[in-house]
């Protein structure tokens, strides 16, 4: 089941927990390679500066290993809050020329995190920002929508959110 919301993803958060406090939430966003979740711009930004457990996981990491395309690093906030950087891109920049999402590794990183949650907490709730990939990172709205989120997320309980 896919919900798509509008609204703050911090206060989506905040009331999904408060309203319920059984369901686990586990919250994916885009990251790249380069370890620059402190100085991200975006939802990357807003999640670092209220879960700074993100930009610990993500720096455990190598920065600037291309082999992280397509994997995930993630931060446990609590029992019911799990945040995963999801490294669908390799470079960050500011030109809008640049499609700097690499559809196949978003796939995968995403096909990774499911897998892993679902082997181990019942019935998790998906927090995605609808445009992931799209936003700063240039990639098709569409064709990330329809070819890569509905496909995985079609057996699980997904809300989409969007400012």
């Amino acid at each position: 089941m896919i919900n798509i919301v509008k609204g703050d993803i911090l206060s989506t958060i905040k009331k999904f927990q408060k309203d319920n406090p059984n369901k686990t939430l586990i919250v994916i966003h885009q990251a790249n390679c380069f370890n620059t979740l402190g100085k991200a711009r975006g939802i990357a930004g807003v999640l670092d500066k209220a879960y700074p457990q993100i930009a610990v996981a993500d720096q455990a990491t190598i920065k600037g290993d291309k082999s992280k395309l397509g994997q995930f690093s993630k931060a446990k906030i609590n029992e019911k809050l799990w945040i995963f950087n999801a490294y669908g891109q390799y470079k960050y920049g500011m030109s809008k020329d640049i499609v700097y999402t690499d559809y196949d590794a978003l796939q995968n990183s995403l096909g990774l995190i499911t897998t892993l949650v679902n082997s181990y907490i019942p019935n998790p709730v998906y927090l995605i920002p609808l445009y992931i990939g799209a936003g700063l990172a240039n990639g098709n709205h569409d064709k990330i929508l329809n070819e890569i989120i509905k496909p995985l997320f079609a057996q699980e309980e997904l809300i989409l959110i969007y400012n």
